[in-house]
């Protein structure tokens, strides 16, 4: 009986929040005989911010726009006759953006599927969150008036232009389901992680970079301040401080911390994880509206996760989500988190992570089998 042939699938061109790599060990294991994985990045993080591995890796950013255009024309030509499967993360392709419309309508002449995965910023409009973290107390009593729109002209268009053209849409968070209306393609997909790769970094950590804790240590690590509400969470943790000897405060934004030449970041991922392994609590973001990889990885490292989620997204938690998630105020949030590490009271669990959170709970696999039928 003559083999199937194992069709191929090309992840790219970006990997936000480094999900490529386990991605791709995940799925060779559920399709050993049915998939070969490869990737295609315009970007590498610095190795000193975190140390990722792609099959073909490009750093666009140091390239003139002419090269930029060559190696992308290329290897789309050469993944249009290699590849069976396309999965784009965060609206990235192998052509530019003016050509996106062209580029998908070839893939889906020739028969190829296309896996579209939005993850936030991508399809929101940044404007619109920096607006609500401009006007943060306005937007917390639901105040907020000549709103920009949620969504680019752009962003508009990719997501028509997924709908058209992609045979299935992940996205990483709720708030992105009504970009599509109620297309049975899209999924609400929440971000993973990857327990064995955070297991590997966090075994050998010592307590040599920061000192040993007498006091309760709150931290903030934003990549971006102005989408994070770190101005907000800076003043609160100041009061917080001053009625509350006990504990101190970390912002890694402060230049101090800076240990990484990636743009959005001001310490390594490495860094951070080193920092939950010593800390108590994590407060991730108060604008957004929903939690991240970065609320995920505190609950796994056992910090109690303060975290801004919208009412209207609340019913897409799990009845066990073990967040603080600000229903009464964020400094309320933040007390009641103090009080329950005074009182030896913990709400997050790895375990909250292991169901929620990771590739073999998921329905990843699930979702991909629909693509390869």
């Amino acid at each position: 009986m003559k083999k199937n042939k194992k069709k191929k699938l090309l992840f790219g061109a970006v990997d936000t929040n480094w999900r490529i790599h386990s991605y791709t060990q995940y799925l060779q294991t559920i399709f050993p005989n049915e998939l070969k994985i490869h990737s295609f990045v315009k970007y590498v993080p610095p190795k000193e911010h975190y140390h990722a591995q792609y099959t073909y890796a490009f750093q666009y950013q140091k390239l003139s726009k002419f090269n930029q255009w060559l190696i992308s024309l290329y290897f789309f030509l050469v993944a249009l006759w290699r590849y069976d499967i396309f999965y784009f993360i965060a609206g990235e392709t192998l052509l530019t953006r003016k050509l996106l419309a062209w580029e998908l309508k070839q893939y889906k002449k020739r028969g190829k599927k296309v896996v579209m995965h939005f993850v936030g910023s991508d399809i929101r409009n940044e404007h619109y969150t920096k607006y609500k973290n401009t006007h943060i107390q306005a937007y917390f009593e639901g105040k907020l008036q000549d709103m920009p729109p949620k969504q680019t002209e752009w962003q508009k268009k990719l997501c028509s232009l997924a709908l058209q053209y992609a045979d299935l849409i992940l996205v990483s968070t709720p708030d992105l389901i009504e970009f599509f209306g109620n297309s049975n393609k899209v999924k609400y997909f929440p971000v993973m992680l990857d327990t064995e790769d955070i297991d590997r970094q966090i075994k050998d950590i010592v307590p040599e970079k920061y000192p040993q804790r007498d006091k309760i240590r709150v931290i903030h690590s934003p990549s971006n301040t102005s989408l994070k509400g770190t101005a907000y969470i800076d003043s609160v943790m100041e009061r917080v401080c001053l009625r509350h000897p006990e504990v101190e405060y970390i912002n890694t934004a402060d230049p101090k911390y800076k240990d990484t030449s990636h743009p959005l970041c001001a310490v390594s991922r490495y860094t951070l994880l080193e920092l939950l392994q010593k800390s108590d609590i994590l407060i991730d973001q108060v604008v957004i509206g929903w939690y991240g990889l970065q609320s995920i990885e505190g609950v796994y490292c056992q910090n109690e996760v303060v975290v801004w989620v919208e009412p209207h997204l609340r019913s897409y938690l799990p009845a066990d989500a073990p967040f603080y998630i600000c229903t009464q105020g964020v400094e309320e949030s933040i007390v009641q988190a103090i009080e329950n590490v005074k009182n030896g009271v913990k709400k997050s669990t790895r375990e909250y992570v292991m169901m929620y959170h990771t590739l073999v709970n998921s329905s990843f696999a699930a979702y991909l089998r629909l693509v390869l039928m």
